[in-house]
């Protein structure tokens, strides 16, 4: 049952985490945004599909960044009771994030398109890349508090009672019914 509720943990770690990512790719693709059809059409079509499979690669690999505090009881135990450093990744994550959107750190890019040279500024994109990492590893490897994961394990035991005794109800009633209407 332990293995079953760390598993639980981890879908919600790791749905929260995608989910904020994914919001944060799309909130950066929508300060790209310039306008028009075209761009209006990949804005609503290519790039939430992007944003999920850039939030599931980070996902995974965050998660192995974090394997060791997993799997070493010592390192768990140490990061659980030093729950903060999660939240100060995550918080730092955004910061990083923030910063580069501010004007002085973002970079003017020069590029070609139909015949003309278009400037454009962007933001940082090693802040961004930093913060993106950070805070999807902040969030990755926060875990519930002890309460919360001891209620999660009485919720995660009442689930498999109650299925075991449904799966008891349903084979009861198989051979119930096959005592009564033999076959043959």
């Amino acid at each position: 049952m332990q293995k079953l509720v760390h598993l639980f943990i981890f879908c919600i770690q790791a749905s929260l985490t995608a989910v904020i990512l994914v919001c944060l790719y799309l909130l950066f693709a929508v300060l790209d945004y310039e306008g028009g059809f075209p761009g209006f059409m990949g804005l609503v079509l290519f790039q939430p599909l992007m944003a999920l499979l850039c939030a599931v690669v980070t996902v995974g690999a965050v998660f192995l960044m974090g394997l060791p505090i997993r799997v070493s009881r010592r390192l768990h135990h140490w990061w659980r009771k030093h729950f903060y450093l999660a939240i100060l990744l995550a918080v730092l994550g955004v910061l990083f994030c923030l910063v580069s959107l501010v004007p002085s750190f973002m970079k003017e890019v020069t590029y070609q398109e139909g015949g003309a040279t278009i400037r454009k500024t962007i933001p940082n994109v090693a802040l961004f890349l930093w913060g993106w990492g950070t805070l999807a590893f902040g969030t990755l490897h926060l875990f519930p508090p002890l309460g919360i994961e001891a209620r999660i394990k009485q919720l995660v035991a009442k689930m498999l009672k109650l299925g075991v005794e449904r799966l008891d109800v349903k084979s009861s009633k198989r051979l119930l019914d096959s005592d009564l209407h033999p076959k043959g």
